[in-house]
């Protein structure tokens, strides 16, 4: 999966390693009750509390998407596991010297302190991609730059092509603008660069991106 993450840049990788990520877990949960120890999965916490751990680390793609999918897999596949050991055994008089009784309310618990960490999650990484494109504005202008441009419009591509949708870009440049900068002068010029940029923030949509390609 590292050999595949590094030499593949689709945008689809990320949503296989996250899956193959928590599909090991429930298989490793899976193993224990196959082996006629279900309270070893259902109690368990070293395996369990490696669920937390792919979901945290999902934030790191700046992708909230991906994040809630890593949760929602997570806690599916787990309600999955314990309606299939429900299926199978009495859960109100399975005990195990090593895990201890079968406890409803436990189980509910940590079930649904793995889903608020999800959310928890889908917030953080909502906020560290807000940060990571304040980072990426133009000072002059406000409008994004060119590398979240670039960002945002891989996006865009992806989504339009998933949907069948249409997705419209627009380029321009603004003509004669280093003879306005040396007959008016540079402040005239970042001025005009301004008044431009609001103009064009007025004309779309709040949930268009206008971005300062060079300069």
């Amino acid at each position: 999966m590292l050999f595949l993450a590094v030499r593949v840049s689709a945008p689809w990788v990320p949503w296989l390693t996250t899956t193959v990520d928590v599909s090991l877990i429930t298989a490793a949960l899976t193993t224990v009750v196959l082996s006629g120890n279900p309270l070893g999965a259902l109690n368990n916490r070293t395996f369990f509390d490696t669920y937390f751990f792919v979901v945290v680390t999902s934030t790191l793609r700046y992708d909230w998407r991906l994040s809630a999918f890593a949760a929602l897999l997570a806690v599916g596949q787990f309600l999955g596991l314990t309606a299939y050991v429900s299926a199978h055994w009495d859960l109100s008089t399975l005990e195990s010297p090593l895990h201890g009784p079968f406890s409803p309310v436990g189980h509910a618990i940590r079930i649904i302190i793995l889903a608020a960490t999800g959310m928890s999650s889908v917030a953080v990484a909502r906020w560290a991609r807000h940060l990571r494109l304040m980072v990426g504005t133009d000072h002059l202008t406000g409008l994004s730059q060119r590398r979240p441009f670039f960002e945002r419009l891989e996006e865009e591509l992806e989504r339009a092509s998933s949907s069948r949708g249409v997705l419209s870009v627009a380029l321009f440049d603004v003509d004669e603008f280093k003879k306005f900068n040396d007959s008016l002068g540079h402040l005239a010029g970042d001025q005009a660069l301004q008044l431009l940029a609001a103009r064009l923030r007025k004309s779309v949509r709040t949930s268009d991106l206008v971005a300062r390609y060079g300069g």
